[in-house]
């Protein structure tokens, strides 16, 4: 009965599968299941179909085509479609073949940095939800302790670098107040505190008996000047240069005056030996006595200067007591310079002296400045009445050594002669001749050629652009001069000598200046002589 239905089943034109169909058409193009499903309907009657169904039939239907085709001769680029019905699944074979096109698949693990990368991003997606409370703080936390140990390294930074080396010198005792004072001046700005410290060192400083103007001391007193421009108190701070000024100055008085009389007094007779020990000071102590008081009065001098640099500022604007300072400080100047020549000494600091006095150097950067800030601020007449003195003792310090601020100067009072009026003189000296427009060019013409003639006696290794901007600017006062007195071709020819020096010096603003200049005269030239 099975052959017979299966003959049947077999021998059905529509439900027939030969070999030639199977050839031209490929296998997925028959409808599979709906032939397993026919062929299920005749073996419900609990007979095995597939011992006796043909082996044909079930090599046709069963096997796939994966299993039909051959690795070593046919591509397996292309895929074949499997059936999409779930009863499919029961005529898979149970040995899946091998696809070397699979196999051949590299498999790369993720490196550390993207799985780290993909950890914190999968946590950080929902910290906020699982953690609302906790990591705001833990945040506000971390950069809490990041500020304040930023706080902590800088403050022993200044600590180290800067507060340690300026105490360094001071005993215990003054060096704990001092470290306090600095504390509330360079790391936590607090001048009421930092004052009342540093009122504390000078006490302490005084009661274990350092010198009240040792370095040590006057370093502290400028200290607090420093801390009070900081904090913005510039008027305190100028008031309290002046009275260090002022009460140096009167112990400088007192103390050469009692040496004076000191070295006066061994030429008596003193009755007791023992008395004269007690009385009589050693040669050691009036040595000592006698170089802070030369050290302490180039301090003074240092200090006027500052003073008037701190009257001129921006938050003071007191141009009057800037000039009286440096006016202050030329005349301690000239007047210590003459005090040593009636000594027997010379202007500038011996090698004995070392740092006691000013050296050549810190003399004419003192004087090189000074009168430069009123030309500005057009007023010649304050200028001239600080470059005169400056460049008698600058002469002075300089000697044949000359150098090229001796040019700088020169040039300087020519330009203050120049620009002076006469009726700017003061009306209290009616006893002086009143000077005339034509005496005053000639005496600021002859300043100016002195600057020429002096900067060719400056020695090569001591030339700089100084002496050539120099001589620019008096060819300068030379040419304006010219031309007020009607001498066109003088002034053309102070023009080039101008052009000249700024060429040499590289100064490419005057160049254009002088080039200006002689294009003016070109053009003017003509029109006078059509005038006339």
């Amino acid at each position: 009965m099975v052959g017979d239905v299966m003959g049947e089943w077999w021998s059905t034109g529509h439900s027939a599968i030969t070999l030639r169909e199977l050839k031209e058409n490929p296998l997925n193009s028959f409808d599979i299941p709906k032939h397993l499903r026919q062929f299920q309907k005749f073996s419900s009657s609990g007979v095995n179909m597939f011992h006796r169904a043909s082996r044909r039939f079930v090599a046709l239907t069963f096997r796939p085509v994966e299993l039909r085709r051959s690795f070593l001769t046919e591509s397996c680029s292309q895929q074949p479609q499997l059936p999409t019905s779930t009863r499919s699944t029961r005529i898979r074979p149970t040995k899946v073949p091998i696809n070397y096109a699979a196999s051949s698949m590299q498999i790369r693990t993720a490196m550390f940095s993207q799985r780290l990368r993909r950890t914190y991003r999968a946590a950080g997606k929902d910290i906020w939800r699982k953690n609302p409370v906790f990591f705001p703080f833990a945040v506000v936390s971390i950069i809490a302790a990041s500020a304040f140990c930023t706080y902590l390294l800088h403050a022993v930074y200044v600590q180290t670098t800067e507060v340690n080396e300026k105490v360094t010198r001071f005993p215990d005792s003054v060096a704990k107040e001092l470290r306090k004072a600095l504390y509330f001046t360079e790391v936590n700005l607090e001048p009421q505190k930092a004052l009342v410290h540093y009122k504390a060192a000078l006490r302490i400083a005084d009661e274990i008996g350092m010198h009240p103007y040792s370095d040590e001391v006057m370093g502290i007193k400028l200290q607090i000047v420093d801390m009070l421009v900081k904090a913005g108190f510039h008027k305190r701070a100028a008031q309290m240069l002046s009275r260090i000024s002022t009460d140096a100055i009167a112990w400088i008085n007192k103390t050469r005056h009692r040496l004076s009389l000191k070295l006066e007094g061994p030429q008596k007779t003193m009755p007791d030996p023992n008395l004269q020990e007690i009385l009589s000071p050693s040669e050691e102590d009036v040595e000592y006595e006698s170089r802070q008081a030369t050290r302490t009065l180039k301090k003074v001098i240092g200090l006027q200067l500052l003073l008037g640099d701190l009257h001129e500022d921006e938050h003071l604007k007191e141009p009057g007591n800037a000039f009286m300072a440096r006016r202050n400080a030329l005349d301690l100047l000239r007047q210590e310079i003459l005090n040593r020549q009636d000594r027997g000494l010379p202007p500038v600091a011996t090698p004995e002296e070392e740092d006691d006095w000013l050296s050549a150097e810190e003399a004419g950067n003192t004087m090189s400045d000074l009168g430069e800030n009123w030309l500005r601020a057009g007023r010649p007449d304050k200028a001239l009445e600080l470059l005169m003195p400056a460049i008698a003792i600058l002469r002075e310090v300089e000697g044949k050594q000359i150098t090229c601020r001796q040019v700088v100067l020169l040039t300087n009072v020519a330009a203050a002669m120049f620009d002076h009026k006469p009726n700017e003189q003061s009306g209290t000296d009616n006893e002086k001749p009143v000077v005339t427009v034509e005496k005053q060019m000639e005496a600021s013409r002859d300043w100016a050629l002195k600057a020429i003639e002096v900067s060719k006696k400056v020695q090569d290794d001591l030339r700089d652009d100084d002496c050539d901007l120099g001589c620019a600017a008096a060819a300068d006062v030379l040419s304006a001069i010219a031309e007020w007195q009607g001498a066109d071709e003088e002034a053309r020819k102070w023009l080039r000598e101008e052009k000249r020096y700024c060429e040499s010096a590289s100064y490419a603003e005057g160049i254009d200046k002088v080039v200006k200049l002689m294009a003016e005269k070109d053009r003017a030239q003509p029109a006078r002589k059509s005038s006339k």
